[in-house]
């Protein structure tokens, strides 16, 4: 999965289409994304694929599992 972004989603799509779950991780590029645009721009990338079936999010607080929740409500919205 070295491709882009681009050719990485055309690879899950073409699996999902022949029924294989597809799991979404480093969602967040391993805690690099810092800021809200960032995040909310990499959720809206990956649910706009419409193949991914679960996401793997790691947290070091529960005060960033509502921040992220607020964010993919923001991500489906736009």
């Amino acid at each position: 999965m070295d491709g882009t972004p681009e050719q990485v989603a055309t690879c899950l799509k073409e699996m999902h289409q022949q029924g294989k779950g597809i799991l979404g991780m480093k969602i967040l590029a391993e805690g690099q994304l810092k800021t809200a645009e960032e995040q909310i721009n990499s959720l809206r990338f990956v649910l706009g694929q419409g193949c991914v079936d679960a996401m793997v999010i790691g947290f070091e607080s529960s005060q960033q599992i509502d921040q992220i929740l607020e964010r993919v409500e923001v991500a489906l919205k736009s």
